[in-house]
């Protein structure tokens, strides 16, 4: 089958007299499939997603989206692309819940297309009594999984998760672990970072390990 998104041989580093981050990273994103990349922190693994969403420009090799450049698509990719950054305040800007998940359904569909998106994204989740929420009444657990309800409502191809599942409790992780299921038997690529192989047990496809600038199978 071929990739959705391929990295070929990407080198990276933050700096030209600094190591190199990643180091001739390879891999095959393929539809319908879960990737679980583990490692230490500080091994790269939100770099590498950044690289993946075209926020980062590797200093060598290949970024392929369907097979071409990803930098040649851009911006018009990132319809295809959802990243939720490991930091989820770095995410919202908008008053409201309700208005945080609704901002990029506004740019692509009328309001009636818009609420039936924003009302299905919060019922995975089980967030629908947050809806009219001052986005800065959040705690930091809420603030992730309305980050994460925000992608999921445009629907995009490839959603690229930055340890989805840190300081949640118990039912919201499960919600998430339900909703990346979902999105992969939809077809959807879904690539997940995290420190602990073991909160992931179950939903990887695929286990990479990132560790001295290398992609390893296994975890």
């Amino acid at each position: 089958m071929k990739p959705l998104l391929e990295l070929r041989r990407v080198f990276f580093r933050y700096g030209k007299r600094s190591p190199y981050i990643l180091s001739g990273v390879n891999l095959k994103i393929i539809r319908g499939k879960v990737y679980c990349i583990v490692g230490e922190n500080g091994s790269g693994k939100t770099t590498l997603l950044h690289i993946m969403a075209g926020l980062l420009e590797p200093e060598k090799g290949e970024v392929l989206l369907d097979g071409k450049p990803l930098k040649e698509q851009l911006p018009r990719a990132r319809r295809l692309i959802g990243i939720l950054f490991q930091n989820p305040e770095t995410m919202l800007f908008n008053p409201t819940v309700y208005d945080e998940i609704a901002y990029a359904p506004r740019q692509l569909f009328d309001e009636g297309e818009t609420r039936k998106r924003v009302l299905e994204s919060a019922r995975l989740l089980g967030i629908e009594d947050l809806l009219e929420r001052p986005t800065t009444s959040l705690s930091y657990g809420e603030k992730k999984v309305v980050a994460l309800a925000s992608i999921i409502s445009y629907d995009p191809e490839i959603i690229l998760l930055d340890e989805p599942l840190s300081n949640l409790h118990p039912e919201r992780k499960r919600r998430v672990l339900n909703m990346i299921r979902s999105l992969a038997a939809k077809g959807k690529a879904v690539v997940i970072t995290s420190p602990d192989l073991e909160l992931l047990d179950n939903i990887c496809d695929v286990t990479l390990t990132l560790s001295e600038g290398r992609l390893k199978e296994g975890g």
